[in-house]
């Protein structure tokens, strides 16, 4: 099901584990990578395709570094943790690497607002998909009902096919 809202998320039961993509989901930058490849492209059109892509690359690091990101939906993410239970839990599984970079996650979440545990959330690493990881690393059992929310619709299917009585979101505001 596609949303452009964290509201439109359906919440019944009181057990329930929410697990949420960060970029492109729960937060945002102004400009994308696509647009510093385009501006690398346009400094250098007489380079090679290789070299705009690796200056690209390096202009959008180093502006994930420097800019904090805005919300996608602050408002409606609100009133999505408002709604859940006591027994329900929110927890993030994103395709950033963990370890050394886990303090960009925690410096884009202090900069929403929004308190860093690291129990809660998951990194692959882009190492396997997100279906694969939940089979591997995040025990469902103690949930009634599992919610999956993405931006992109291979991760949507590689949970979908994984795990077909999870819910699965594809934000796409």
């Amino acid at each position: 099901m596609e949303i452009r809202s964290f509201r439109e998320v359906v919440l019944t039961t009181h057990k329930t584990l929410i697990l949420c993509d960060i970029d492109d989901t729960l937060l945002r930058w102004d400009r994308t990578p696509e647009s510093c490849f385009a501006e690398a492209a346009a400094f250098f059109p007489k380079d090679s395709a290789k070299f705009q892509q690796a200056f690209g690359q390096n202009l959008w690091i180093n502006y994930r570094q420097s800019v904090p990101p805005i919300w996608t939906d602050r408002n409606g993410f609100a009133d999505m943790v408002r709604r859940l239970s006591d027994e329900s839990r929110l927890a993030f599984l994103t395709a950033r690497t963990g370890g050394i970079y886990e303090h960009w996650t925690q410096r884009d979440f202090a900069s929403l607002g929004i308190p860093y545990e690291s129990k809660d959330v998951f990194y692959t690493g882009n190492r396997m998909t997100k279906g694969e990881f939940i089979q591997n690393h995040i025990p469902l059992g103690e949930y009634e009902r599992v919610v999956f929310i993405d931006d992109l619709p291979e991760n949507i299917l590689s949970v979908s096919t994984a795990f077909p009585a999870i819910e699965c979101y594809l934000w796409t505001k």
